[in-house]
């Protein structure tokens, strides 16, 4: 018995090696068409309907394949058979900085989720720069990608002035309105916060207090924008970032009763502020936000008492429900994360230009800059419900075009 077992060890240690990869390559499928008949487009898209797969496979050819090339590509890469159809493979360079690294991650389950859907071979490359003088270098060395997406916070924007490419550039994170001068091939994503804050200007009272973090170039930005409005009687309220108690803003001062507050802050310190407009009984007229507090994260932060009249202006859309069902499947919201739907919409236009894909989103490039459409929303018990529709009520149900984040 002993000699037995020991004879099988030495026979599975003779044969069982698996330190390297067998050299012989996987095989391929061939699928031989027999029928004497020929067979033109008509014939395959009746196969095609019949589900009869290999008759397909067998008989398509560069002369009968028009418009059935996806079908094609699909069935030929399932079976892993010999594609006579030229392959498609994309290369994109993402530049970022380890600060960025959140924003790096979003945009690349975006792309993916995108391409995955199209179907064709691509290649992501993340190069990471130290420094911002780094950059030009990374461009240039991307010169064979066919697009380059690089994120920027606002205040790095003045480093697109200095840059030069010869493959297009996407910027998905800032709005060319803020950007002096720039290469004919750099694209911007970034969301209209001007035109977001002139649709709200509609809906304030004649007396306005601006709330912006002293800290944030973006936020001051935006402020100063509106105190050029010389029909309004603003007061501004600086704070900083690391306040937590904004007493000293609120108690006894009623007089906010009679404005209207523009929150051009954070969103935590936006809930913060919400909050102690409630605990210190001021009702101003309505309040005011851009997309920075456009965020489920909102429903958790404050009570719906803190949320009443609170309308905020937003440039996300609807994109196609199957776009949208992958971006979920990448644990992506495109209804409510700026940077998944600016990428996704980027990635959409640039992609269908090049290949023909069909549109998933209704969004264009107009003067190197994705032209948004905004909407204004009302904040409910559960829900951003479009101005005029009615709001949610908290056993209702959400109504039709109404972005809901509900509680677990």
């Amino acid at each position: 018995m002993r000699s037995v077992i020991l004879s099988l060890v030495l026979f599975c240690l003779l044969f069982a090696n698996g330190k390297y990869l067998s050299p012989v390559p996987l095989p391929k499928s061939y699928f031989i068409n027999l029928d004497i008949y020929p067979c033109d487009n008509y014939c395959l898209q009746e196969h095609l309907k019949n589900g009869e797969i290999f008759s397909f496979l067998a008989k398509a050819s560069p002369n009968n394949i028009q418009g059935l090339q996806k079908e094609y590509q699909r069935f030929a890469a399932l079976f892993d058979t010999p594609s006579f159809l030229p392959t498609q493979h994309l290369r994109i360079t993402i530049l970022s900085s380890e600060v960025l690294a959140p924003y790096t991650n979003t945009i690349i389950k975006s792309l993916n989720a995108y391409l995955v859907r199209k179907g064709i071979s691509y290649q992501i490359e993340t190069k990471i720069y130290d420094q911002q003088a780094q950059i030009q270098e990374s461009i240039d060395q991307a010169y064979q990608s066919d697009l380059i997406i690089l994120p920027l916070s606002f205040d790095q924007k003045e480093i697109l002035s200095t840059l030069s490419s010869t493959v297009p550039i996407f910027v998905p994170t800032l709005h060319k309105s803020f950007v002096s001068q720039t290469s004919p091939l750099i694209f911007f994503g970034g969301a209209d916060y001007i035109d977001q804050l002139d649709k709200l200007l509609r809906l304030t009272q004649n007396k306005m207090a601006i709330f912006y973090l002293k800290q944030s170039p973006l936020s001051q930005k935006l402020t100063d924008y509106l105190l050029q409005k010389s029909n309004i009687l603003a007061k501004t309220y600086p704070i900083d970032k690391t306040a937590s108690n904004l007493k000293g803003y609120f108690k006894n001062h009623y007089e906010l009763n009679h404005f209207s507050i523009v929150l051009n802050t954070s969103l935590v310190k936006t809930a913060l502020i919400l909050s102690q407009l409630t605990l210190y009984d001021i009702h101003p007229k309505n309040k005011l936000s851009t997309q920075i507090n456009y965020s489920p994260k909102l429903f958790t932060l404050t009570q719906p008492r803190d949320r009443e009249n609170f309308l905020l202006a937003s440039s996300i859309d609807r994109l196609d429900p199957k776009a949208e069902a992958m971006l979920e499947a990448f644990d992506l919201n495109p209804s409510f994360e700026w940077l998944t739907y600016a990428t996704s919409v980027g990635s959409d236009i640039f992609f269908s230009r090049l290949y023909g894909f069909e549109r998933e989103s209704n969004e264009n490039i107009e003067g190197q800059q994705i032209r948004y459409n905004t909407k204004i929303w009302k904040s409910g018990k559960y829900s951003f419900t479009p101005i005029g529709v009615p709001v949610q009520t908290l056993e209702g149900d959400v109504p039709d075009g109404a972005h809901a984040y509900r509680p677990e």
